[in-house]
């Protein structure tokens, strides 16, 4: 696997990579992961002990010659990144390669090493790619122009890699559109995943406790906290709330809180190691999600996985039309509020609320049905479907630690 964002390295996109190898390797499968690391040793932004299994089996690689060009140091990278594959690549005679971003160039030494020894590539697109066809306000939206010599590599990587994986429908659907003919009958959606083994001991706190885990830098913050003044107003419940964003955020939300007089319910607090910030999960009564305001719900934030492994409701605040939405309304879990809307997060909140008062928010808002979707089994089932389209036969005999890997026959159809 090339995997740039890896841990020990902090962030999104390193866990939700780190988690995947666990699951590879808690069936069975033997995984080596080529990453990056600064100044001679791998970055120690992450150092929860959850990541210890991997550490054998991580490569990491320098930057080379640092400059003030991004694009260069990260060329730069990849070359490096290519040559150690390669090396590995002869002793050990890999059956498939996984490529995961972002950022795009993750997927360059994959195709060097494809195109140089003919290995099965899988290349996995966690957001839009390039990154100017995010939808604003991220990027420009699918038909922004990208230069030249950016395109030109994305357009290899796509006709060059064996299968592309998405988070989610939407996303795939979203990047089909402006991928090259073909792409499609090569694609399919593969989850985040949700590790096995949930901790659901941790008792609720006395307190009605939501709780947002991770950065909100980007998102739209703004109607979610009117929404709970309305709610608290409404309830007269502000002793009995509490509010808690767990992670990096950025100043505009304690503008927002100042303004809203929310300063004694809502805490900023922060961010903590990956193991310790699920047992803040754990503790919470409900979880919650707070996207950007666009137009679809493109998106699958990884933070999903984790909270569902907690076994919290989650309320997502997000697009009307979007993966969240769809995910709820499938199978559960929780309640869903459109970003725009300060009312229906007041609405929802209050629903939430009076299951908690009663006593049977977990009977009312069970996150089992949803937690399916994340599962190891479903990932790795998934994973298996791909390497038999592509021409492998993996080894699915192993028992993972909650149940054994199920498979079906064929890839699903695409779409």
């Amino acid at each position: 696997m090339f995997a740039p964002n890896f841990p020990q390295r902090g962030g999104p996109e390193s866990i939700s990579t780190g988690k995947l190898a666990l699951a590879l390797r808690n069936a069975g499968w033997e995984i080596d992961v080529i990453t990056i690391n600064k100044d001679g040793a791998p970055f120690q932004e992450e150092q929860s002990r959850l990541w210890q299994p991997l550490a054998a089996n991580s490569f990491p690689v320098g930057y080379g010659r640092t400059g003030r060009d991004y694009r260069i140091t990260m060329l730069g990278w990849s070359a490096l990144a290519y040559s150690l594959g390669l090396k590995i690549a002869r002793a050990k005679r890999y059956d498939v390669v996984v490529s995961r971003c972002q950022p795009i160039w993750a997927h360059i030494p994959a195709l060097l090493l494809s195109l140089r020894t003919g290995v099965r590539w899988v290349a996995n697109w966690s957001d839009p790619a390039p990154v100017r066809k995010n939808p604003p306000p991220l990027g420009r939206g699918p038909r922004a122009q990208v230069p030249w010599a950016e395109a030109t590599v994305f357009w290899s990587i796509c006709k060059r890699a064996s299968w592309h994986t998405f988070p989610c429908e939407r996303l795939k659907n979203y990047m089909l559109g402006f991928m090259p003919k073909g792409s499609v009958l090569k694609s399919s959606v593969v989850p985040h995943v949700a590790l096995a083994g949930r901790v659901r001991e941790c008792r609720p706190r006395a307190k009605f406790t939501v709780s947002h885990v991770g950065g909100a830098y980007f998102r739209n913050c703004r109607s979610f906290f009117i929404g709970a003044r309305m709610f608290i107003d409404a309830y007269q419940c502000a002793e009995e709330v509490a509010i808690r964003f767990v992670g990096w955020n950025p100043k505009e939300i304690l503008d927002e809180l100042e303004g809203l007089g929310l300063g004694g319910v809502v805490s900023i607090e922060a961010a903590r190691p990956y193991e310790e910030s699920l047992v803040e999960m754990e503790r919470s009564d409900i979880l919650l999600v707070v996207e950007a305001d666009f137009p679809e719900g493109i998106y699958l934030p990884s933070k999903l996985a984790d909270y569902v492994s907690a076994g919290r409701p989650v309320l997502a605040v997000g697009p009307r039309d979007g993966t969240l939405a769809d995910l709820l309304r499938a199978h559960g879990g929780g309640l869903g509020a459109d970003v725009r809307s300060a009312e229906q997060v007041a609405a929802a909140l209050g629903k939430l609320y009076e299951s908690w008062k009663k006593g049977t928010l977990d009977r009312d808002y069970s996150a089992d049905k949803l937690y399916k979707q994340f599962s190891e089994p479903t990932v790795l089932s998934k994973y298996v479907n791909i390497f038999r389209a592509i021409g492998l036969t993996p080894n699915v005999s192993a028992t993972m630690r909650h149940g054994t890997l199920r498979t079906r026959g064929d890839v699903e159809a695409p779409g």
